[in-house]
């Protein structure tokens, strides 16, 4: 894996994940945070309503219920959204937390989140650990619409350019003091 740069580092923390879900969930967690939930059963995350699980709630850890199970990518960042981001934002979710303890921030699919066992390397592959420096952040995230937009098609409209098309998601961090806001 390629080392990130880290949010308050000179160089900024800007790294795509490609993970594929059949929860329907993107999760953000340092996985010390949850060492607590070894030994637990692996559905002790999956609420109605991710907000009512206690780590989410208190802003330890961020899940994102993505409506479907598919294959997707993510943009982790400190900075800001680029410009086709920001034109093609169309969902958002602002002000989740994050907790990390230990440097490193798994980003991918919430059926990896730690239970029965810890994470593994196997669920490490399915999405990435990235390097985060200690403390609390508040986490916002960007759900990306372009497929309409012309923009992104192959010349032929066949089907979408990927070298040019934006992310599916973007996640940026930001350093945080004090308590965070209540999920919605």
């Amino acid at each position: 894996m390629t080392p990130t740069h880290p949010i308050g580092s000179t160089m900024p923390l800007d790294q795509s994940v490609p993970f594929a879900t059949d929860t329907a969930t993107l999760a953000i967690f340092d996985p010390e945070v949850l060492r607590h939930r070894l030994g637990e059963s692996p559905d002790w995350w999956c609420e109605d309503n991710l907000s009512e699980v206690p780590e989410v709630r208190d802003g330890r850890i961020s899940l994102l219920h993505l409506r479907h199970d598919s294959s997707y990518e993510v943009r982790v960042t400190d900075g800001e959204l680029t410009c086709d981001e920001r034109d093609y934002a169309a969902h958002n979710v602002r002000d989740l937390g994050l907790e990390v303890t230990s440097g490193s921030v798994f980003v991918g699919p919430g059926e990896c989140i730690p239970s029965a066992t810890p994470l593994e390397e196997a669920d490490v592959r399915r999405g990435a650990l990235i390097q985060v420096p200690h403390g609390q952040y508040s986490v916002d995230a960007y759900g990306l619409f372009y497929a309409a937009s012309k923009k992104f098609w192959k010349q032929d409209l066949s089907d979408l350019d990927m070298e040019l098309a934006p992310c599916d998601f973007v996640v940026v961090l930001r350093s945080r003091a004090g308590d965070i806001a209540a999920p919605n």
